[in-house]
């Protein structure tokens, strides 16, 4: 039996491997929720992550800190930052919050009985990271509300 693997030269190996792991790389977004369920956001939804859009873009941290849910904001701000809103709005985006030039949509999805979005966070240089927050209904006075949720702890 002939051993197809020898008959690659070292730089053909090499090329395989790569293609493999290219193969592999793709996929794994693909894996990473294969059980969520893919929506596309409802009216209300949309005009809530454009004006959350706008205000980060616009570098309005006060608004940007009333769309993020109340609780969320009491517990890591608040308490575990004591305060620090340069340090909480840094993580909350994964970058400096005054270097980001733009938020873009990327998905809206249930996934463990909450439901998520996805933004492109990206920078004034074009580099970008992903950004997941979960999505709170939230009460006050005029009624409910969304709000934005991120890592805990």
């Amino acid at each position: 039996m002939m051993n197809y693997w020898m008959m690659f030269s070292k730089t053909g190996k090499y090329l395989v491997g790569i293609l493999f792991l290219g193969f592999i790389t793709s996929c794994a977004p693909l894996l990473l929720h294969s059980d969520a369920v893919y929506m596309k956001p409802d009216p209300v939804m949309i005009n809530y992550f454009n004006e959350f859009e706008q205000a980060t873009e616009t570098h309005n941290w006060d608004k940007v800190m009333q769309m993020i849910h109340p609780n969320y904001v009491k517990e890591q701000h608040d308490n575990f930052l004591e305060g620090r809103t340069d340090q909480f709005l840094n993580e909350f985006f994964g970058m400096p919050r005054d270097e980001i030039k733009r938020l873009d949509f990327i998905v809206s999805y249930f996934w463990l009985n909450n439901q998520w979005v996805d933004f492109w966070v990206v920078k004034s240089d074009g580099t970008k990271n992903r950004a997941s927050w979960s999505i709170l209904d939230r009460k006050d006075d005029s009624g409910y509300k969304i709000g934005l949720v991120g890592a805990v702890g």
